[in-house]
């Protein structure tokens, strides 16, 4: 019949998805630098896991600022601080972000405390940089940038 090729064809899809398990669907790394479902997607960026202890630190981080307003929840699975349905800061990879207004943003990228965040390269997000290592590593700075990013953060209108 002329239904018997697209039947054969839905037939060993429906086989290879019966071979899928729950880890060939998960975003992981390659080796060429991109990100896969099962496959290799080019020019897709990589979703790196922060370090543990990078996590441990952020988690400790926000806690310490004691805002009840803040909701963390990941995002791509990464650990992720919101206002208002707003991203303030959050991990992504090994970096550490967060939204601040944008004379700051000049600011801390023109005295070398931030650089661009990029998730992919080459194309900058507006309203969040990367704070520098010796920033995250000490206690009373990064709660100073938390509470700055959190204080914008708070300002901008909710998201439904």
């Amino acid at each position: 019949s002329t239904n018997e090729p697209r039947r054969d064809s839905l037939r060993a899809s429906l086989l290879r998805l019966d071979r899928i398990t729950i880890d060939d669907a998960a975003p992981r790394p390659t080796t060429t630098g991109t990100w896969a479902y099962g496959r290799s997607m080019p020019g897709k960026p990589t979703f790196e896991k922060p370090a543990p202890e990078l996590v441990e630190r952020f988690e400790a981080a926000v806690g310490r600022i004691g805002r009840s307003d803040v909701t963390r929840r990941p995002m791509f699975g990464h650990p992720c601080a919101w206002i208002g349905g707003n991203m303030a800061t959050a991990l992504f990879a090994q970096q550490w972000w967060v939204r601040l207004p944008p004379d700051r943003i000049a600011a801390a990228l023109a005295n070398g405390d931030a650089t661009p965040f990029e998730v992919m390269p080459g194309r900058p997000t507006k309203d969040y940089v990367v704070m520098a290592r010796r920033i995250v590593d000490d206690d009373a700075t990064i709660d100073a940038w938390l509470r700055e990013a959190l204080d914008y953060t708070a300002t901008l209108p909710p998201k439904k």
